[in-house]
């Protein structure tokens, strides 16, 4: 028997695609916190800093595209290491 989660969620992938979005980003608000000025606030800081940064030259921009690559390049470095590592403790 299917669980009520699993019941609703068969249910909600039949909704528009805009619905569907509209509905998951509702309930991710509902998971933030109250005082969203204070948020706000600290996103407008975070923002500032990256444009001052920016404009002095001291970041460079990267395509996402870039960055996941590194990222998982990284990984699978990290991951071979420890293969390595554990073959060699053997």
């Amino acid at each position: 028997m299917a669980t009520v989660l699993e019941s609703l969620e068969k249910e909600v992938m039949h909704f528009p695609e805009d619905q569907r979005v509209t509905l998951a980003h509702r309930i991710l608000l509902s998971k933030e916190p109250v005082d969203d000025r204070a948020v706000g606030a600290l996103w407008e800081t975070e923002s500032v800093c990256r444009i001052v940064l920016r404009c002095r030259g001291a970041t460079e921009r990267n395509r996402a595209f870039d960055v996941v690559a590194k990222y998982r390049l990284n990984i699978l470095a990290t991951r071979c290491i420890a293969f390595l590592d554990e073959r060699i403790l053997l």
